[in-house]
């Protein structure tokens, strides 16, 4: 398979680097005798197979021609192979952190163990997915190593790879973590999302296949290069996420970011939001404790416990204090949600009365809370938002 956008220098070796993935995905076949190994490796590969661009082996493949060396050879295409299982083995374990059930249009490797096995819990197909995961990463690793006559790149090159696992590493560990604990400036998000993707998907790729060129070779520009370009490539990702099914992305992005779990360059942009726009995410996303960082959750949540507090002390003078959670209501505000189809499509996808909610509503919850009727209400937050916020 040839990416549609690849550069006509690298289609010769693309289909090769493809070719050395599978294989090596095919190798694993042999360790494991059970029907429900061989469909692991099967489910695999279909993975590989699903719509992809190859862009960590396209990366290696430039930083080679960087260096002044063709994007082709049997050397740094191996090498390109590798960089990829590494890459399947991520998305394999991301895929079992975040519950994916998608991944590349195909079954994550979870559901796929248990379309295969119906008697296997969940948790075992998950287990099991984290073992097939490792072999995946040590597939990778063989093919980052040089053999007896490697070139006298392959080493530093190799190092350049695995030093951008730990950074994964750590950037998987703090997204697991929410954040918590970096300090909650831009400075520190940004280094937590370059640890998690840019680092390892275009900082040291490139910086390899500049290294197997020229073992000498100065990488500190080209691993700011690829650092940068990386945080560029996943912020405009995850926006495409935003309107992109589901079933072919694997998780729904949307409603992540609508219930206070955006993705990291999603949540550095949430934070650089300006009046209204920010208004409008706090609305939404101030219910959640896992919003973001504890002072964005505590300045977005101060109204509901604002509430709370103050009807408890005016409860005993017969004064009572509610307040209104809108959910997606047609105004201004919520008016470039609905100019995209698309978006506007998946956002009621979240809310099960299937639409947007009208002013008059929110009119009315006011009307009810001020009158009598609503006489034993203190302390509540009302949400006329059409089941959104349903627990």
């Amino acid at each position: 398979m040839i990416p549609k956008h690849a550069s006509d220098e690298m289609k010769e070796a693309l289909p090769r680097i493809d070719a050395h993935v599978e294989a090596a995905i095919e190798t694993l076949r042999a360790y494991g005798p059970s029907a429900a190994w061989s469909a692991a490796v099967d489910a695999t590969i279909a993975i590989h197979r699903g719509p992809k661009h190859l862009l960590r082996a396209q990366i290696v493949l430039l930083g080679s021609m960087a260096g002044g060396a063709p994007p082709h050879g049997e050397a740094i295409e191996r090498f390109a192979s590798g960089v990829e299982l590494l890459h399947l083995f991520m998305l394999v374990h991301d895929d079992v952190m975040d519950g994916a059930t998608m991944r590349r249009g195909r079954p994550a490797l979870r559901i796929a163990l248990t379309q295969a096995d119906p008697g296997l819990d969940w948790q075992a197909a998950r287990d099991m997915a984290i073992v097939v995961g490792s072999a995946l990463s040590m597939l990778g690793v063989r093919r980052l190593l040089p053999g007896a006559s490697g070139a006298a790149g392959a080493i530093p090159a190799s190092d350049a790879i695995i030093e951008s696992l730990f950074h994964a590493g750590a950037g998987q560990f703090h997204d697991l973590l929410g954040f918590r604990g970096l300090g909650g400036d831009e400075a520190s998000l940004r280094r937590a999302l370059v640890d998690k993707t840019a680092y390892h998907s275009f900082a040291a790729p490139f910086a390899a296949g500049l290294l197997l060129a020229r073992p000498d070779a100065d990488t500190n520009a080209a691993i700011r290069w690829g650092e940068h370009i990386g945080v560029a490539f996943q912020a405009t990702d995850d926006l495409a996420d935003l309107v992109t099914p589901p079933s072919i992305t694997g998780k729904d992005g949307l409603r992540d970011l609508l219930l206070g779990r955006p993705s990291l360059p999603l949540l550095l942009l949430r934070e650089r939001a300006k009046g209204e726009d920010a208004s409008f995410l706090a609305s939404i996303a101030g219910k959640h404790p896992d919003a973001g960082p504890l002072p964005y959750c505590v300045s977005k949540s101060a109204v509901v416990m604002l509430t709370k507090h103050t009807a408890r002390q005016l409860a005993g003078a017969g004064i009572r204090v509610n307040a209104i959670g809108p959910g997606f209501i047609e105004t201004n505000m919520t008016a470039p949600l609905q100019e995209v189809p698309e978006l506007g499509k998946r956002l009621l996808e979240g809310v099960p009365m299937g639409r947007m909610g009208v002013p008059l509503e929110i009119a009315n919850t006011a009307l009810f809370l001020a009158s009598d009727e609503s006489s034993y209400f203190t302390g509540e937050i009302l949400h006329p938002d059409g089941g959104f916020f349903t627990e």
